[in-house]
């Protein structure tokens, strides 16, 4: 009885053990629900406040790319001086880019706003004698002189005509380009230019492609409060606080959205919130949304037109799938609990060996991290580049000892805790103010900035290639990797490698030169042996043959400075230059050599081919170095062809140099850039002349490429045809971007 007794107790203790167990599992469960569901709610809504972001990103991103494209067109002199008979095709071209951004009409209003020049979406240009009412407006800002080279961004209106959401972009017109018409600016104000914006069509198709979640989706409002977009159609160009309640199938209170919008949206906020709604895409009951909302300022932060775009799901799409989570881990808890009251006893043991297992696990883990931190500290104390990490101010906060030999005198001991906290740039001196405190901030905006660079260290002279990275660190401060390469034996080494393949172009134009000047001296001689033998020479037959010998002097005087001039040694530096003029040159000194192998000249230069930025001795190094190889590639004759052209796609100037040679192999294509590869015999070739080619050519951002054809693969038209593009120099443009990201 008394055995009977104590296990009912046990029982009964179990019994009660258990029920207190499952208590206090369903109480923390129901906690642990409640706090996993405003969780969810709060991350949900943190993802439907970066699509918001991404889409304000997006919109003013076209927005600027649309200013931009305004701002380049106002420079242009046909828009300024009203050229009518390219005036319609200029517009066009334009229009042909902003088209697809909601770009309706591009605008010229004349001086007195007496007539308005329209090329609309479908490229008709026409011409009206009267300008409307808003234009008048837009004109009179444009009028102000202290609006010059700004870009006023109108308020959205509806338009009677089409119903369509009308917005402008304008900017006042100054005479200030020129061409050969008009070679002096007068720098008058002409009137204005401006582009019609349909700003739900802008809208929607950064808008409309947002989904959060299974039915989430995107709407956006103006100042005013007005639909610039929504799923529901006919809510575009409603004002937001009335139109919901109008449309309302089912009575609900819209106060909260409308508080959100009135005190939060178009006063600039960003946030999360939720509201009740009456309509989910096309579903009409009364129900719970989230809202996650981002403005977009179209000026300057503060400054009106402000839109405000925002994210919005049903709040049932997060409790669902949270209370089918609850759900299975309510099952799962009930089956552990379970589990926990059959095997209550073993867990203890099971729970100490674990406990062991874990802390030596531990100890092998954290010996494992302590030699990935000193096998990381080896590679960076011992590597071959000047590695550190400095503040945003430039402050150093560490430094490898590889930068001390740059910092430090051989016969100075210090070591890198020296240096932290003194400030980088007063140790290295830009000599080309590339590495300066200004490109810490470039690096914060873009986060990798990479740069080659002249500096002063330690009154020595380096190149260095410097890479900066914007990193976090624990403590949640932003600091800046530096890793700086000294590459200055590589760029003396580049530098003697152009001398040597120029020394080796001149060893192939030295039979050609030979004979061009053998063929004066000769007629000199000729003639003098004349003077001298015969005495009986009236003296205008003398005056004759001198005349004769000095015509021939000049000509090997001509050639002589040719040769100079091309061999005369100088520091190079970028300078604005003529293509055409530079292949003139080299096509001069290779002429004899032409007609030495029998080779037909076909010239195609494209005439007023727009200037290009970088050395001229370099540039026609490179022509140089390939019409070489194509009249070696032409022993018995053929035809060369040089051509020029402006590739207005890419805004580069296009040189073809083609010969009627064999081709290049199929196994050498890959490596005819590579150094000190060639096809030649022995002596005839360095290797070098496409490897300095294509380095003179990328370091000027332009790009070198070849098209070949074997005689096997083409007997016709056999052959190869090298590529150059150089990017045009055009100082205007780098203007207008200068003062587009000014305005913006």
């Amino acid at each position: 009885m008394k055995n009977f007794l104590t296990e009912r107790k046990i029982i009964i203790g179990f019994g009660i053990v258990t029920v207190i167990l499952l208590f206090m599992a369903f109480f923390t469960s129901l906690r642990s629900f409640k706090r996993v569901k405003q969780l969810a709610i709060e991350e949900f809504n943190q993802q439907q406040l970066v699509l918001a972001r991404h889409v304000a990103f997006s919109l003013k991103t076209i927005i600027n790319s649309l200013k931009e494209e305004l701002a380049i067109l106002n420079l242009s002199p046909t828009i300024q001086y009203l050229e009518k008979v390219s005036l319609a095709n200029r517009m066009r071209i334009t229009l042909s880019a902003v088209r697809n951004k909601g770009v309706l009409e591009i605008r010229r209003i004349d001086t007195n706003c007496n007539r308005v020049y329209v090329l609309d979406k479908n490229g008709v240009f026409k011409e009206i004698t009267r300008c409307n009412n808003e234009e008048i407006k837009l004109f009179k800002w444009s009028q102000n002189r202290k609006n010059k080279g700004k870009i006023y961004i109108s308020p959205i209106h509806t338009d009677n005509r089409s119903g369509k959401l009308i917005m402008y972009l304008v900017t006042p017109t100054y005479q200030d380009s020129y061409d050969e018409a008009h070679p002096k600016p007068t720098h008058k104000f002409v009137g204005c230019l401006m582009f019609t914006i349909d700003a739900n069509q802008l809208v929607r198709m950064v808008a409309s492609k947002v989904k959060s979640g299974k039915t989430g989706y995107a709407w956006v409002i103006d100042e005013t409060g007005r639909f610039i977009y929504h799923p529901r159609k006919e809510y575009v160009g409603q004002n937001a606080f009335s139109v919901r309640k109008k449309e309302a199938h089912i009575p609900v209170s819209f106060a909260r959205i409308n508080a959100i919008q009135r005190e939060k949206m178009l006063k600039g906020k960003e946030g999360t919130s939720w509201y009740i709604s009456n309509w989910h895409l096309g579903v009409i009951r009364k129900m719970k949304k989230l809202i996650a909302y981002t403005p977009i300022w179209l000026k300057k932060r503060g400054d009106s037109p402000l839109w405000s775009v925002a994210v919005v799901a049903p709040m049932q799409e997060v409790e669902t799938m949270v209370s089918d989570v609850y759900k299975q881990q309510l099952l799962f808890q009930g089956l552990v609990l379970l589990a926990i009251i059959l095997v209550s006893f073993s867990v203890v043991g099971f729970e100490r060996h674990y406990s062991v297992q874990l802390k030596k696990e531990v100890e092998e883990k954290t010996k494992d991290l302590r030699a990935s931190e000193e096998k990381y500290r080896m590679l960076v104390e011992n590597a071959n580049d000047l590695i550190y990490l400095i503040d945003t101010t430039g402050r150093i906060i560490s430094i490898n000892k590889y930068g001390l030999n740059f910092f430090v005198d051989e016969n100075t001991w210090a070591e890198p805790k020296d240096f932290v906290g003194k400030n980088i740039f007063s140790y290295i001196h830009s000599l080309d103010n590339a590495f300066t405190p200004e490109v810490l901030k470039e690096v914060l905006n873009s986060g990798v900035v990479s740069l080659e660079h002249e500096v002063e260290i330690n009154q020595r002279k380096y190149w260095l290639n410097t890479k900066l990275i914007q990193i976090k660190r624990r403590t949640g401060e932003i600091a800046i990797l530096g890793i700086s390469r000294d590459i200055t034996q590589h760029k003396e080494m580049a530098k003697q490698l152009f001398n040597t393949e120029k020394l080796a172009s001149l060893g192939v134009l030295s039979a050609g030169v030979a004979h061009e000047i053998n063929n004066p001296i000769a007629v000199i001689l000729g003639f003098c042996d004349l003077l001298l033998e015969d005495g009986s020479l009236s003296p205008e037959e003398i005056h004759q043959v001198l005349k004769r010998i000095q015509e021939e002097a000049e000509k090997c005087k001509k050639i002589v400075e040719n040769l100079l001039m091309f061999t005369r040694f100088r520091e190079y530096t970028e300078e604005i230059t003529d293509v055409n003029a530079n292949l003139e040159r080299v096509i001069a000194l290779v002429s004899n050599n032409l007609l030495i192998k029998k080779i037909k000249l076909e010239k195609h230069l494209s005439p007023d081919l727009p200037k290009i930025k970088a050395d001229a001795r370099q540039i026609q190094q490179v022509f140089l170095n390939i019409i070489n190889n194509a009249i070696q590639a032409m022993p018995n004759g053929g035809i060369l062809t040089v051509t020029t052209r402006l590739n207005t796609q890419l805004n580069m100037v296009e040189i073809f140099i083609k010969d009627t040679g064999p081709g290049i192999k199929p196994e050498h294509r890959r490596k005819i850039f590579d150094p000190f590869f060639t096809t030649k015999k022995v002596g005839e070739g360095t290797g070098l002349g496409l490897t300095v080619s294509y380095g003179i050519v990328t370091n000027y951002g332009g790009t070198i490429d070849f098209e070949t054809k074997t005689e096997e693969e083409d007997k016709e038209n056999h052959g190869t045809t090298f590529i150059i593009r150089l990017p045009v120099y055009n100082p205007k443009q780098e203007e207008i971007k200068c003062q587009a990201k000014f305005l913006l």
